[in-house]
């Protein structure tokens, strides 16, 4: 009990001391801090999406933040803190609710920071509470593009992270690494926002691992588990969306995969009719599925564009990704995947 009460009085001291030498506890309101991802604001901003992230600049010699952590079993949530130009910074939830120290002691400048969530929904939810810092900076009022990335467990960054030794790695969902996979990582090249729509194991037609629900299904809801927390995402208006589904489809009848492939991308052309489209094989892909995946999304594609003409395209990787944990791409391969999207996109007439 004494050690119970003297860790509960430090960690209250020092809560104390940090908001004290902070200044001013600030509430993350849209008019001080950009969202971007699947956030529910019924409560405190909440979001269970992989690369969701809030941006913000702030003012001052200090700052850290709340953020709360509802994992969905015996797990935890991570994020990555992005702070000005400074290597990104990977950090462990420990507790339900957690006050994270962004910077400590720097200049007394203008800064720039994300925090971005790395884990996918299926671990559960993280919520932003109060920034504490001299001063919070309104945004700057820059149109950035919106890059929408849906897909599966290469898509979430599922096995990116093998940075520790295979026996100190702990459980599957501590190598995911949202924030440096290839849909992020593309973004930034273009210095556009990112989202991605993905779940590890779902499909499009049919899912892997146990799961009964498929990427469409679940599209419509903010935790991207269908069950409550409806997502309006006919607003988000993604200027380029990216599908990658069709490695936990496996061999699926073509006309099967093909039908639901274009009455996905009608349903989100009909809420984006402006939003190109690109179609994506999978980066895991052993060389019988390729052919399979390719055939099939080059039939769906054909189709599409006898509706949409040069809105709707398909790129196929140029080599198998596969040395990250379970056969997954590393951190490295995503970024091989990101230069190969880039250099399509730049040789292509989708970037005006």
């Amino acid at each position: 009990m004494f050690y119970k009460l003297t860790y509960l009085f430090l960690s209250f001291l020092f809560f104390a001391c940090t908001s004290t030498q902070e200044k001013v506890g600030f509430i993350p309101t849209k008019e001080k801090v950009r969202f971007v991802g699947r956030f529910d604001f019924t409560g405190k901003p909440k979001v269970w999406a992989p690369g969701a992230y809030i941006e913000f600049w702030f003012k001052g010699t200090n700052c850290s933040l709340e953020i709360e952590d509802d994992p969905a079993f015996n797990s935890h949530n991570y994020i990555e803190i992005q702070l000005d130009e400074l290597p990104v910074r990977r950090v462990k939830l420990e507790e339900t609710k957690n006050l994270i120290s962004v910077l400590k002691s720097a200049k007394n400048k203008l800064h720039h920071v994300y925090i971005v969530k790395c884990t996918e929904a299926g671990i559960g939810s993280i919520s932003f509470g109060k920034i504490y810092c001299e001063k919070l900076i309104k945004p700057r009022k820059k149109h950035k593009l919106l890059y929408e990335f849906i897909g599966d467990s290469m898509t979430c960054g599922n096995g990116a992270d093998c940075s520790s030794p295979i026996d100190v790695r702990g459980e599957w969902y501590e190598q995911h690494d949202a924030y440096q996979s290839y849909g992020p990582t593309l973004a930034r090249s273009f210095q556009a926002d990112w989202m991605l729509s993905s779940v590890s194991g779902f499909g499009l037609t049919r899912s892997c691992c146990g799961n009964d629900e498929t990427i469409p299904e679940v599209y419509d809801f903010a935790d991207l588990g269908g069950q409550e927390y409806r997502y309006n995402w006919k607003k988000h208006q993604p200027d380029i969306v990216f599908i990658c589904l069709g490695q936990n489809d496996g061999l699926q009848k073509q006309d099967k995969y093909c039908f639901d492939y274009v009455g996905f991308v009608r349903r989100i052309k009909k809420a984006n009719p402006n939003t190109q489209i690109v179609c994506l094989d999978s980066p895991m892909a052993k060389t019988k599925l390729k052919k399979h995946l390719d055939t099939c999304i080059l039939a769906a594609v054909n189709t599409l564009q006898k509706q949409y003409g040069n809105s709707i395209h398909s790129y196929f990787f140029k080599k198998r990704y596969y040395h990250g944990r379970l056969k997954h791409p590393n951190i490295s391969e995503h970024k091989q995947m990101a230069l190969e999207i880039e250099l399509f996109l730049k040789n292509s007439k989708i970037l005006k």
